[in-house]
């Protein structure tokens, strides 16, 4: 699994987690950056690359990014870039 998680640091610039390994490697290491697993993505109508992806409360996604990348943002980073 290719992802990453986009998120706001403490001087305001946006932060990029880059993950590459299995699902379970991948929630421990969003688990880390203190999101906690939601459940997972189950609606029919998403892209199939989407399906079974964990969710997480407090960012939204999972989100298709390209190139067999998965993307995760925090909702501070969702509403900065859909301003």
């Amino acid at each position: 699994m290719r992802a990453r998680v986009v998120t706001i640091g403490d001087d305001g610039e946006l932060v990029t987690t880059e993950f590459e390994g299995d699902v379970s490697d991948f929630v421990i290491g969003v688990e880390g950056l203190g999101f906690a697993q939601a459940g997972v993505e189950r609606n029919p109508s998403r892209r199939a690359e989407l399906l079974g992806a964990p969710k997480f409360h407090g960012l939204a996604g999972p989100m298709w990014d390209g190139g067999g990348v998965l993307r995760w943002e925090s909702w501070e980073v969702q509403n900065l870039l859909s301003a």
